[in-house]
């Protein structure tokens, strides 16, 4: 597949990046690691309706830029913060209490942390008991089987449902999405911090992505596809809106 043809201007002393691809509306997005701003057109339209588009929307781009900002000093301020060992941590929407020991058996501690009545047992090495980061890294490991686990059912559930099917389902850990979907490829990746989340935000990223298989873009086509599916998907993503995607719930590299 040819790449899109990639150019880039200054508006107004701003520098934008542009794309002209097979889109059929053009389609504005700031960058939630850096705020640099992106611009996907189509291969008909001249530079002068993008420098119109983009000064119609200043007021949007100027606050989605001060968010993408203020987020990233904040998480360089909690990063220059040794970080704690948790007392808990949330699986499915539920504040679950940590028993964090330091494994005696032989070999490498389980990979794995083990889920029981009384919370979550974290094993970690020898001496790492008050390693915070061991800890989260554990935590990680256990988020991800977590999502892995329920992907095959959510994936029967909705694939009839929105109509497409993933060509492969993959889980990571992510810093500012929740998932993505790679429209050439049928893949989708889900973050594994969604172990963390109440299960129907799971289930509404799972359509989201789905319905990307159909739609690239977030225009009304996309809508009504969602709306279609999962008619209460509005409310759930408001309510996500709480967490801060990826990074907001512990070390997630």
């Amino acid at each position: 597949m040819a790449r899109a043809a990639q150019t880039t201007i200054t508006v107004d002393g701003r520098p934008v990046v542009i794309k002209r691809k097979a889109v059929k509306y053009v389609r504005l997005h700031v960058d939630p690691k850096d705020g640099h701003l992106w611009v996907s057109m189509p291969a008909r339209l001249g530079l002068a309706h993008v420098v119109a588009f983009v000064r119609e929307r200043r007021s949007w781009i100027e606050e989605a830029q001060r968010k993408v900002a203020a987020r990233q000093a904040a998480l360089a301020a909690a990063a220059a913060v040794p970080p704690k060992v948790p007392l808990s941590t949330p699986i499915w929407g539920q504040e679950t209490p940590l028993d964090v020991r330091e494994w005696t058996g032989s070999g490498a501690p389980p990979a794995v942390p083990a889920e029981t009545e009384a919370g979550l047992v974290v094993y970690v090495a020898p001496g790492q008991a008050g390693d915070a980061a061991a800890v989260w890294d554990a935590i990680g490991r256990f988020y991800h089987s977590q999502v892995e686990l329920a992907l095959p059912t959510l994936a029967r559930k909705w694939e009839p449902v929105v109509g497409q099917q993933a060509a492969r389902w993959t889980v990571r850990a992510m810093k500012t999405r929740w998932g993505s979907c790679r429209k050439d490829t049928g893949r989708i990746t889900l973050s594994r911090q969604l172990a963390a989340l109440p299960p129907q935000m799971l289930e509404q990223v799972v359509v989201h992505e789905l319905v990307h298989l159909w739609v690239a873009n977030h225009g009304p086509e996309f809508y009504r596809r969602m709306d279609q599916a999962l008619p209460g998907w509005r409310e759930i993503r408001r309510a996500m809106r709480r967490y801060p995607a990826g990074g907001g719930l512990g070390p997630v590299a």
